[in-house]
Parts: C-alpha cells; sequence; structure tokens
C-alpha cells in the first residue's frame, strides 16, 4: 500500500482518552494511512491497548519506547514514518472523518511543504465545545511572505493544525527538540513554516482538542519555566538551519516569542517566583530588539515595559460568521474542487454545532424546529433526521438553502438512502409548488458535486453569478466612497424654495432613490447630478434600462428575502453588462427597529453611517418626517 499520511500519536498516561483518539484515526475517510503509536514508557495501559489494536488494524504500527518526553517520542515517529506527509494527532484529542481527507488532496493538489486548517473545537469538562478560529488570511491561495509575518505575530500556529510532507522534514533536518521538558513544538513550528516553500491554509475543521486533562505538560506549573528555554530554542534552530531573517519577519518572530512568554507569564502570575523570571526574559528581549511585530493586546503590554518600542500590531483572528461565507452555488460557479466545498461545509457545520454560535446564528433554525435538539452530543445524522422529522421544511427550505445542501451532500456520501430520498421528495414537491428557484435546484447540486462535466441548472448559474458580483459591487462601492463629500437627497418636498441645488450637485457622490424628479423647476433646490440610484426595489424602477446603466452604482436593501425569478434575471443581466448593483443587509435595522417597512432612504443613511470611518462628510437633503407636504409625498 502507498502510504499518504503517516499519523503520528505520541502516547503517554492517556488510557481514559486513547481508544477514542485511535478510532478517530481508523476511521478517517482517507485509507491508506498508518497509524504510528508511541508508547513513551507510560505507566498505565496505553502499551498494550495499542498493542491489542495493532492485532486488528495492520496500519497501526506500535513503538514502545524508554521514556524521553513528547519530542523524542514524535521525533521516533517521524523515523519509523514512510507516509507522502506526516501528521500528530494528540492521543488525548479525536478528529473527524474527513479532516485528513481534506488536507491531503489538498496538498497533492497544489504540491504543498505544509497544508493547514484554520478552526478547531476546544472541548472542556461540563461544558459545552467552544469553536476556536486561527489565522486565515481570507483567500484559498499560497500563503505570501507578509501573511506568514501576520501568521507569526498573532501567535498560534500550533503542531497539529497542519499535515507535513515528510520528504521536506527529513531532507531539511526539522525535528522536535528533546532536551525540554514541554513545550517541545514551539522552535519545530516556526521552522517549519518559515523553511516551507508552498503554504496552504484552507478554512475547515475537523480536530477536537480536549482541554484540562491533567495528565497534560502544560497543566504543570512548574513547567513554565521551560517556556523560556523554549523561545531560546527557537534562535538556535533559526541559527542551526541557516535561516534568513528579514526586517520584518525578524519582528514577527520576535512577536511570536513574546505572546508565548506573555501568555504564560499572565497564567503564572500567582507563583511571584515563576512569573518574575518569564517578565525578566520578555525585558531582556524587548530592550534589545527595536521592532516587534504582534498582536495588538501584546503589544499594548510591552509598551507597558518599553515606551521606547518600536512596532506594528496586528488584530486578533477574524472571526468568520455563518452568513459570512460563501455560498455552495458561489463556490461552484468560480470552479472551487472538491476538496474546497467539502472543507467549507465542515467548517459551516462546525459553525452550526458550537455553543458558542447558537445564540446568535441557530436562533432563526431553532425556531423553526417543533422540538429541541442537543445539538452537541448528537451526531450529523440524528440532527439531520430530527430536522426532517420536525421542521417548517418549506420555512428552512426557503431560508436557509444552504444548509439543505449541506445535508443532500451528507446523506449522499454517507448513502443514508432512506434520509436521502426522504430530503429528494421534499425538494421535488417544493418545485412543484413555488415559483422561486429554491431547494429544488439544491439536490441536483449536492449531487453533481461527486460527478464530472457537470452541467449545472442556467438557473443556477445565474443565481451564483449574482450573489458573487454583488459581494465585488460592494467592497468596490466602500472604496469608491473612501474620503468623499456624499450627498444623500430624499424625495420629501421639505427643501423647495431654499435653493440647495446648486450645493448639492459640488459632492464628490450624490445618491437619489426610486422615481425621483430631475427638471428645470427642480434643479435650482435639488441639483440634477446622480452618482448612485437606490431602489426600493419593485419591478417598474428597475427595468427602466435606458436609464440605470448612466449610474456608477445601483443599491437597494435585502428586506425581501425572495427575489423572483424576474428580478433575479435584471440583476444578472446588469452585472453581466458591466453595472455595479449590490444590496444593503437590512435584519439588524429592521429588529432594531421593530419596523417592516422603513424608507429606503433611511437604509442607506445607515449604511453610510456604519462604514463612515474613512468618508469626508454625509449631508441629508430631503428628508422629512411629515408624510405629506402640501398633498404631496415627493418634490
Amino acid at each position: 500500500m502507498n502510504v499518504k499520511i503517516s499519523i503520528i500519536m505520541p502516547t503517554y498516561n492517556v488510557e481514559k482518552y486513547f481508544s477514542q483518539a485511535i478510532e478517530s484515526a481508523i476511521n478517517q475517510s482517507i485509507q491508506e494511512i498508518e497509524i504510528i503509536t508511541i508508547d513513551d514508557e507510560s505507566p498505565d495501559n496505553c502499551g498494550k491497548i495499542m498493542d491489542e489494536y495493532a492485532k486488528r488494524d495492520s496500519r497501526i504500527k506500535p513503538i514502545h519506547k524508554k521514556n524521553g518526553g513528547y519530542g523524542s517520542a514524535v521525533n521516533a515517529g517521524i523515523n519509523k514514518a514512510v507516509g507522502e506527509y506526516i501528521v500528530i494527532l494528540e492521543p488525548d484529542d479525536y478528529i473527524e472523518k474527513d479532516l485528513y481527507q481534506i488536507l491531503y488532496m489538498e496538498a497533492k493538489e497544489f504540491n504543498l511543504d505544509i497544508c493547514r486548517y484554520n478552526c478547531y473545537s476546544e472541548i472542556r469538562n461540563n461544558m459545552s465545545p467552544e469553536l476556536m478560529q486561527t489565522y486565515y488570511p481570507g483567500k484559498h491561495e499560497y500563503l505570501s511572505k507578509n501573511q506568514l509575518c501576520e501568521m507569526f505575530a498573532i501567535g498560534h500556529p500550533g503542531i497539529t493544525l497542519a499535515i507535513y510532507r515528510r520528504e521536506y522534514l527529513v531532507s531539511n533536518g526539522i525535528k522536535l527538540d528533546e532536551s525540554n521538558k514541554a513545550f517541545h513544538d514551539v522552535d519545530f513550528v516556526l521552522c517549519s513554516y518559515l523553511m516551507a516553500k508552498r503554504i496552504k491554509i484552507i478554512q475547515t475543521c475537523g480536530y477536537n482538542y480536549r482541554r484540562d486533562v491533567p495528565t497534560q505538560s502544560v497543566t504543570d506549573m512548574s513547567r513554565y519555566y521551560c517556556i523560556i528555554q523554549a523561545i531560546n530554542n527557537i534562535f538556535i534552530s533559526i541559527r542551526d538551519h541557516n535561516i534568513s531573517l528579514d526586517k520584518e519577519m525578524k519582528a514577527a518572530v520576535i512577536g511570536y516569542s513574546i505572546t508565548h512568554l506573555r501568555h504564560y507569564y499572565l497564567l503564572t502570575k500567582d507563583n511571584s517566583k515563576i512569573a518574575d523570571f518569564i517578565l525578566e526574559t520578555i525585558k531582556r528581549i524587548i530592550y534589545k530588539e527595536s521592532h516587534i511585530y504582534c498582536k495588538r493586546e501584546v503589544f499594548d503590554f510591552i509598551s507597558s515595559l518599553n515606551k521606547k518600542i518600536i512596532g506594528n500590531a496586528v488584530d486578533a483572528p477574524k472571526i468568520y460568521k455563518l452568513n459570512e461565507l460563501d455560498s455552495i452555488q458561489s463556490l461552484i460557479i468560480s470552479g472551487a474542487s472538491y476538496t474546497n466545498i467539502l472543507s467549507l461545509f465542515n467548517f459551516k457545520l462546525a459553525l452550526f454545532y458550537t455553543n458558542n454560535n447558537k445564540e446568535k446564528i441557530m436562533h432563526e433554525i431553532t425556531l423553526m424546529l417543533n422540538g429541541s435538539i442537543d445539538y452537541y452530543k448528537k451526531n450529523v445524522l440524528d440532527v439531520i433526521k430530527k430536522i426532517l422529522s420536525t421542521s417548517d421544511r418549506s420555512t428552512i427550505m426557503k431560508m436557509h438553502p444552504s444548509l439543505i445542501a449541506t445535508m443532500f451532500i451528507y446523506l449522499y456520501k454517507n448513502e443514508y438512502s432512506d434520509a436521502f430520498h426522504t430530503m429528494s421528495s421534499l425538494g421535488n414537491k417544493q418545485r412543484a409548488n413555488e415559483n422561486y428557484n429554491y431547494i429544488s435546484e439544491y439536490s441536483d447540486i449536492a449531487l453533481e458535486l461527486y460527478r464530472t462535466n457537470t452541467n449545472l441548472p442556467e438557473s443556477m448559474k445565474r443565481s451564483a453569478y449574482v450573489e458573487k458580483n454583488m459581494k465585488l459591487s460592494e467592497k468596490s462601492f466602500l472604496k469608491y466612497i473612501q474620503g468623499k463629500s456624499i450627498a444623500v437627497v430624499g424625495n420629501s418636498p421639505c427643501h423647495i424654495g431654499l435653493g440647495k441645488g446648486e450645493e448639492i450637485d459640488t459632492h464628490d457622490i450624490v445618491i437619489r432613490f426610486n422615481n425621483y424628479t430631475l427638471s428645470p423647476q427642480t434643479e435650482n433646490d435639488y441639483g440634477s447630478k446622480v452618482d448612485v440610484w437606490g431602489i426600493t426595489p419593485n419591478i417598474e424602477s428597475i427595468n427602466n434600462l435606458q436609464q440605470v446603466y448612466k449610474y456608477d452604482y445601483v443599491i437597494s436593501c435585502d428586506g425581501a428575502k425572495k427575489i423572483p425569478i424576474k428580478r433575479r434575471d435584471f440583476y444578472y443581466k446588469y452585472l453581466m453588462t458591466g453595472g455595479s448593483y449590490f444590496r444593503i443587509k437590512a435584519d439588524e435595522l429592521i429588529n432594531s427597529t421593530n419596523i417592516r417597512i422603513i424608507s429606503m432612504g433611511l437604509y442607506v443613511v445607515n449604511y453610510l453611517v456604519e462604514n463612515s470611518e474613512n468618508i469626508e462628510k454625509i449631508n441629508l437633503y430631503g428628508f422629512s418626517l411629515i408624510d405629506h407636504y402640501e398633498g404631496k409625498r415627493h418634490y
């Protein structure tokens, strides 16, 4: 068998958790693996348990060695490994079924030295899981030098968050330090990333990290002295591997080091002897180094110790929300790989199940269920069955189609035929009863993800194109308004006779709404310049094709969740022919005001205020709370 991944499990005194960890490795969807378990003279039954597993599965290869610590155990695994890639699985953690398949496919396709993921689930005793999002560059591309600096500055790479090309590690002599009693991976991670030629970070989740395990080395406070040796080892390794650092990378490496030291300084503040020792180490570094790149909170900390410090601060990693992630349609239209799609859906499912997101993200879906469900103890199939059996199906199909598509993919992939056909029939029934392109399309797409030469329905191509290009238009619009003076001109007659027309037209950008009036009679009071058009939208307005193409941007709000096919087709044609259009999110304003119908002008004003940081000024004209003025709503 050609071994694709060598899973290395350094094992010591984790009998309680070991079986769950190794079974999660055995059950990986990628089968061409070897599982190298290292018994580091464990005082419990871990050695016997791994031998029993090895009798049942030839892919399991136990090593029994004299106790030498975590670093020596991992190195023993690397020395024995024959896989194309290696990965570290802690024996008190466990992984989801597709995790290593996703990483391997991505690594092979792009010939990566390191393929990393951005998210893991933290498991604590008597608490719901918490999703921990680490650095993600925001694009699915090779990690640039600047992005690598940013990742180090944030300071949370983690040895288990990636697979590593074995030949790359071996040829460069990259191993874990064996002399330290703890924090063996700190310099390994940094050096492996510094020397790699091709690194990618993908947006997915599947590693479950168990906190509060008594045998973890970092729970022993006496070992916190070891963090200082680990930091020293960073610079020894950089020297020994002849790694050249420019000014920016050196600043990031210093930031990476101080981030680790500060973390353990804060943890040991109750033990003044250890804390003082760590703090003195930090002071020695910052008084020696003039330039540091680190997280903002770390920079504030070191600035309090040395006011003369020069450096750059980076914000904590962006926390992605479910509604910010790409949809299945946009991934397909953009030519995303199977790996992209599967990894993103795993990330979405992790967001779906995590307690941290339950209140904010899952509230609407929870309301749709007629019964309750424990999202944390049930497996995916149980959740799907519960939704199928108790939900308001029509509503959930309309409001959360990407969730349904995810369910289709999961059921099809895992051959749960009964549940799959149930969902398929739901989709067909929905298609017969609705004039909109909703979930009826998604079942086809979910199936086609697993076939080659897919011909997507034209309606889905159009929907995906509209969604993708609306996002691009909004991004462009936010740049367009930077540093500009903006006049927002409503249709109220309240400015008649005030002669504000010339003042309005001197603004860099003028925004008008719906069926505004431009005539010699109104020009003196309201001006004639139009750069951006805000529409309700209503079908009569958006079909005014002769007028609509002259604007820099056309904007509306998403207060109406359903987009009729006719209107969507107009958006598609308009965007296809070079128009710039997007929809302002209206949910928060609607919910906060408890008003179902708000003036389009107020939506736009609210949106501009929310994004006003770099706008020179915003002036309002033609806005009034008076419904009628001499029997007229509009000037």
